[in-house]
């Protein structure tokens, strides 16, 4: 096969897969569609997704088409990254005792501010969503991964705040979906008169976000839609698009089905 001009392309069952974008191969998971179904909500307790269920395309789905923009990498490790300078490390564990000294339990010492940034996550990208009219439905919080609690194994509580801390890259994504969503105007988006202060930090500040939380945002990886900031991506069926699919605002992250690509 002659080598492509841009981007890669595969082929699975059958059919070939091209991204004009991508610079490595990447497995699709074809069958794993949220079109019918929830991926937040698994049959199971014990099959509780995380946040590496989320770095392979998957076939876009109206509602849940953000997951696309889900980060590949846990960019909080980076320095210099408020507001995210604070998941950059597990919190320390602290042991509870009795009166009698037996160990009781351990919690995370300091996981208050991991709290406010879970509150402050949510609230901005409810925000945007209810401003902007985006089609998306949320995942649950990290919260919910329980490291607010106390435990009795500091193995058991460690576990629970790692999840957590890479459950927060999926709400990353969701808040940088809303971003692009809100910068191009398109069906059922607001305009602002205003190019020097975007309407969405309006949006976010008015919801009670401070200036400069949102200035930190303005200026990570979540507002960054370059090439070198990798993504989960997608895959976009050319010939019988799902409503939404083919917006420019996904191509950066899609693989298109049954696309013949250019080749040198």
């Amino acid at each position: 096969m002659p080598p492509l001009l841009h981007g890669r392309d595969q082929v699975l069952e059958g059919v070939r897969y091209y991204s004009p974008n991508a610079t490595r191969d990447t497995k699709l998971k074809l069958q794993d569609s949220p079109r019918d179904n929830n991926p937040f909500h698994p049959e199971s307790t014990s099959l509780r997704p995380t946040w590496h269920d989320f770095h392979a395309p998957r076939p876009w789905s109206f509602t849940f088409g953000w997951i696309s923009f889900v980060p590949n990498y846990a960019f909080y490790t980076l320095p210099n990254n408020p507001p995210f300078d604070i998941l950059s490390r597990i919190p320390t564990i602290v042991s509870h005792t009795d009166p009698q000294g037996e160990v009781k339990g351990y919690t995370l010492q300091g996981a208050c501010e991991w709290e406010t940034l879970d509150q402050d996550l949510y609230e901005a990208v409810l925000a945007l969503k209810l401003y902007y009219n985006i089609p998306m439905t949320l995942p649950f919080r990290p919260c919910s991964f329980g490291y607010t609690l106390m435990y009795r194994s500091k193995s058991s509580l460690k576990l629970k705040a790692q999840l957590a801390r890479e459950w927060f890259l999926v709400w990353f994504g969701a808040l940088s979906y809303c971003l692009a969503w809100s910068k191009t105007p398109s069906d059922g988006m607001h305009t602002h008169e205003s190019a020097k202060y975007p309407e969405w930090r309006t949006v976010l500040e008015r919801k009670g976000l401070r200036p400069d939380w949102v200035d930190d945002i303005e200026n990570s990886p979540i507002a960054y839609y370059d090439l070198s900031n990798p993504r989960a991506g997608t895959i976009v069926d050319i010939l019988d698009p799902v409503p939404g699919s083919t917006d420019h605002r996904m191509a950066r992250n899609g693989w298109y089905r049954g696309v013949v690509p250019l080749v040198a």
